[in-house]
């Protein structure tokens, strides 16, 4: 769970207007010091490039930024060329990491089936 912009904004209001040093506001409001070090770093990036300071201290929604960075007909191409190729040959042949294969084959709705050598028993 994140926390509040609300809270985000006072700690580092404390720290820029008040002069309140980090580990005296990591105390008073029990963040770690880590969090209130990005913090601060965010809103002096967002001073510099102009950006309103609030809406650089909303937090990041999750998730896959690069998995889409691969062109998905290569991908196809390559993957029905080499229908047996493991996940770190089409990594390796595309530039790109295993992760990013994946999910790229999942969204094309190629799965990934192993071959067992020896048959299921009842």
């Amino acid at each position: 769970m994140a926390y509040s912009v609300d809270l985000r904004q006072r700690v580092v209001d404390c720290i820029n207007q008040e002069k309140e040093t980090q580990q005296a506001t990591v105390i008073r409001f029990k963040v770690s010091l880590a969090t209130v070090k990005r913090w601060v770093k965010r809103t002096c990036l967002a001073t510099v490039k102009r950006w309103v300071k609030r809406t650089c201290l909303i937090p990041k929604k999750p998730g896959a930024t690069t998995a889409t960075s691969i062109d998905r007909n290569q991908l196809l191409a390559i993957q029905k060329a080499n229908p047996s190729a493991y996940l770190d040959e089409l990594a390796l042949l595309l530039g790109s990491k295993k992760s990013t294969i994946s999910y790229n084959l999942i969204k094309l709705g190629i799965s990934r089936k192993k071959k067992h050598a020896l048959p299921r028993t009842k």
